[in-house]
């Protein structure tokens, strides 16, 4: 008994279920890619619970072939993995390098296979690092690769060649993720709830001014932190495509300058102080309210995550809290 009892438990734990069907799904792209489906070793790369399923990152080897991955997503949902699919040849799509190729797509399995692209992330760079000249660097580098992806707007929804300004320009709307805040405060038991409330009533007196104001759009990545870019000596490459929109390209800034400021951080110092190269390296139109905004989103976004028990936060969800509760009365001017 106790013997079926780990064997059903083994089956249920992200890194178990990811390399089982990571290795059916490759048995299905690699053909259809052109390479053989035998003779691969498999590793996992990432593997993580998403409610009753699991999502993951597989990388393939095998002599005489360059590295693959396959990413996929559990249980199979055949309109998602499509939208994915097209996510990630849109923002292949023309760019000059620095983006993972879409090398084939099994909907069936919810998985796709994509080119490898070696180095690690800023994420791992940063963390591994206390030279504040290497963070620089890794931050200018990250800022220029995001600057670039949003100039190649233009050609990303079938426009032709590559703009010198993102695609377009478009009135921000503060209104849809304010609500989306607002929503989180009645739905979940957020921790510091008042605090929460406080910084909430100052975001949405920031968004009055800007309403409708016109903005830089461009086909955004949509999920823009340091564990979304490798890196390779002096080259950048962005991966985890499946949130390409096109939004405001500040939300994008605001994203990555956050998650620096949250890591690597020092002290009250907010995202758009601290995280200076990477604005400056960013080769598109700026727009400072807009990117204040919307980094004040994310940093109530991520508030709005956390547990409210301290017990029921992991260290890594522990470390978030503490740096948002050191970050957020300046920032949000209270």
């Amino acid at each position: 008994m106790a013997g079926a009892v780990e064997q059903r438990r083994a089956m249920t734990e992200p890194k178990a279920q990811v390399l089982s069907a990571g290795r059916a799904a490759f048995s299905a792209l690699a053909p259809r890619a052109g390479f053989p489906s035998e003779g691969w070793q498999a590793v996992v790369l990432s593997a993580r619970r998403e409610g009753t399923g699991a999502r993951g990152v597989l990388r393939f080897d095998r002599e005489g072939f360059a590295p693959l991955i396959v990413k996929l997503r559990l249980p199979v949902d055949a309109a998602r993995s499509e939208a994915a699919r097209a996510a990630h040849a849109l923002a292949a799509h023309n760019l000059p390098g620095g983006t993972v190729r879409l090398l084939a797509a099994a909907p069936d399995h919810g998985a796709l296979l994509l080119s490898h692209v070696p180095g690690r992330t800023a994420w791992e760079v940063l963390s591994q690092t206390e030279d504040s000249a290497e963070r620089i660097r890794v931050l200018r580098a990250s800022g220029a690769w995001l600057g670039t992806f949003h100039l190649a707007g233009g050609a990303l929804t079938g426009g032709g060649a590559k703009r010198s300004a993102p695609q377009s320009d478009q009135p921000v709307q503060t209104e849809p993720p304010l609500r989306r805040l607002r929503r989180l405060a009645r739905q979940r038991d957020i921790p510091q709830a008042g605090q929460y409330a406080r910084c909430l009533a100052a975001l949405s007196h920031w968004a009055a001014a800007i309403e409708g104001q016109i903005t830089p759009a461009a086909v955004i990545h949509g999920d823009m932190t340091l564990s979304n870019l490798l890196v390779e000596g002096d080259t950048v490459t962005g991966i985890d495509f499946e949130n390409i929109a096109p939004a405001p390209a500040m939300r994008d800034l605001a994203s990555l300058l956050v998650d620096d400021a949250i890591w690597f951080g020092q002290g009250a110092e907010g995202p758009v102080e601290v995280s200076a190269p990477g604005i400056d390296a960013y080769q598109a139109q700026i727009d400072v309210a807009v990117l204040r905004f919307y980094a004040g989103v994310r940093l109530l976004s991520l508030w709005a995550a956390q547990p409210n028990e301290p017990a029921d936060r992991s260290p890594r969800r522990a470390y978030v809290w503490d740096r948002i509760q050191e970050i957020a009365p300046d920032f949000f001017m209270l």
